[in-house]
């Protein structure tokens, strides 16, 4: 996703973690700021194919006071529930259940109702679950990140992906040969944790090893995303806020082409958010993969595929009229 600054690019990021968070947790959002100021109501959808290749709509519209103004499921087309003017309707549950839930409500109906619809319902949370959002990176601020720590869930991953795991890191850096876990115990508690070890050759062809404080914010960046990368390998959607800070042109377009669009990828995604018009090139992405976010003169924020555009017959200039401002929706 390209964009100018303040076009609200992070804020499809934080949208989309917010409505994770109402789904797991069946409260609706109490931020008023999150709110337009022209309205009083904010509304999410999110469409979803499961590992089992089912397809989930999901809808739902709050308010300011925490009511649920409108939820929809639908599974296939076929509607599992929907609930609207303090009404639930679903042909999978009872009369007698729909008249119990057909009141005003300040909890998710889908919190209320996956007893009702347990297979179903969990189908949906772990589709919802395969969706990791990464943002607010520490890579902003002038003081390196001095302990970056693994859990042991996540030290496994990386270990039985070693050869991906490696293969990632020289993206960024190809002097690496190999990476090293230390146990540790964390400051504020007393569960087991791994710090990491960066292995090179020295001249002598010896082993030497590098503590991730004194290693590049790039390196660094990499390490952090390290686990969320490896799990587009097993089919899992991530989506990172400014993949390209301290990363090179050259390792992010490897990292692309030998990682993520590699024929052994074959469900998961990397949504990233992008200011680098290297990467604005039909020669490394179908138009298909690369999304315009604009800022209307309503102050809304507008997103469109490259394919909604008449694209020029000279490609080689689309960076340029991106520039120029010839993808925005005014």
């Amino acid at each position: 996703m390209f964009g100018n600054n303040a076009v609200g690019k992070t804020n499809i990021l934080y949208a989309l973690l917010g409505l994770q968070q109402m789904i797991s947790t069946g409260m609706p959002i109490k931020n008023e700021r999150v709110f337009n100021r022209l309205s009083d109501t904010i509304s999410f959808e999110i469409i979803v194919e499961s590992d089992k290749g089912n397809s989930f709509e999901y809808t739902i519209q709050v308010n300011k006071n925490e009511q649920i103004i409108v939820e929809k499921l639908i599974k296939n087309q076929d509607i599992i529930f929907e609930f609207s003017n303090n009404v639930l309707y679903s042909d999978l549950l009872d009369d007698k259940i729909q008249e119990i839930y057909s009141r005003e409500s300040t909890s998710t109906l889908l919190s209320k109702l996956k007893d009702f619809i347990i297979d179903i319902y969990n189908e949906f949370i772990s589709t919802i679950n395969n969706i990791s959002i990464v943002t607010d990176l520490f890579l902003n601020s002038d003081v390196k990140w001095f302990n970056i720590t693994f859990s042991n869930k996540h030290k496994e991953l990386i270990q039985n992906n070693k050869e991906l795991a490696i293969q990632i890191l020289k993206q960024v850096d190809p002097t690496i040969k190999d990476i090293e876990f230390e146990e540790c115990i964390s400051d504020d508690s007393d569960t087991l944790s791994y710090n990491v070890k960066i292995i090179r050759l020295d001249e002598h062809k010896r082993t030497v090893r590098f503590l991730l404080a004194f290693e590049s914010k790039g390196i660094n960046r990499i390490v952090f995303l390290l686990t969320n990368l490896l799990e587009v390998h097993i089919g899992k959607s991530i989506l990172v806020d400014e993949l390209d800070a301290f990363i090179s042109t050259k390792s992010l377009i490897l990292l692309f082409n030998e990682i993520i669009n590699s024929s052994k990828n074959k469900r998961g995604q990397l949504i990233v958010t992008s200011h680098n018009l290297e990467l604005f090139d039909l020669s490394l992405f179908a138009p298909q993969q690369i999304y315009i976010v604009s800022k209307n003169h309503s102050l809304f924020t507008i997103v469109n595929s490259l394919v909604d555009f008449q694209l020029r017959t000279n490609k080689k200039r689309l960076a340029l009229d991106f520039l120029q401002g010839s993808f925005e929706v005014i």
